[in-house]
């Protein structure tokens, strides 16, 4: 695909994806849903090594494991003076009636770049992937359809889409993506209107 829109501000050539196992998480803006309008969400990851999973299984991550890789993922884990970790998003990005799925985009996760925050958005852990892994999870994503014009189907319909395409596969764990789904929410798709 094209290259992101310049606001995006990849830094994917720097700071590309290795093979190490990295915890995937699913960053919904805001707090909750208010139930009309839309909310972004985003799959990410950190492009630099991640906690690695030693024997926890996606089933049992709990709050502890979350809550250290969100440290990672924002930043705020250690020396404040250090480098804002790089995180890898995969997401359908813009609004109602012009949508565009780019990959890949890595951005720093400060939050001048980018609010990922667990305090102004919601995080879901999604699991371990290996690198292997997220390279099949980034190729069903680059297969999830979308309508760029839809004013009915957006983000987090796609998203939807992704992560069960994801479960049927086995890379995600069912019983993970059903709570994402009914936590964020992610919605069903709907026939698009012309």
């Amino acid at each position: 695909m094209a290259a992101p829109p310049r606001f995006m501000n990849s830094v994917y050539a720097q700071y590309h994806d290795e093979d190490t196992t990295k915890l995937v998480f699913l960053h919904a803006k805001g707090l909750s849903y208010p139930g009309y309008g839309d909310r972004h969400v985003m799959i990410c990851w950190t492009n630099a090594p991640s906690p690695t999973p030693s024997s926890i299984a996606v089933s049992t991550l709990n709050s502890e494991v979350a809550k250290h890789s969100i440290d990672v993922l924002t930043g705020t884990e250690g020396d404040e003076d250090a480098q804002a970790p790089v995180i890898q998003i995969i997401q359908l990005t813009g609004q109602p009636g012009s949508y565009a799925f780019y990959h890949p985009v890595a951005l720093s996760s400060r939050p001048q770049n980018l609010s990922i925050q667990e305090t102004q958005n919601q995080i879901f852990p999604l699991g371990y992937l290996t690198r292997a892994e997220r390279n099949q999870f980034v190729e069903i994503a680059k297969a999830v359809k979308y309508d760029r014009r839809s004013v009915v189907n957006g983000c987090r319909v796609w998203t939807r889409d992704l992560l069960l395409d994801a479960a049927r596969l086995g890379l995600l764990d069912e019983g993970t993506v059903k709570a994402v789904i009914e936590g964020v929410p992610l919605p069903v798709r709907r026939e698009e209107v012309e």
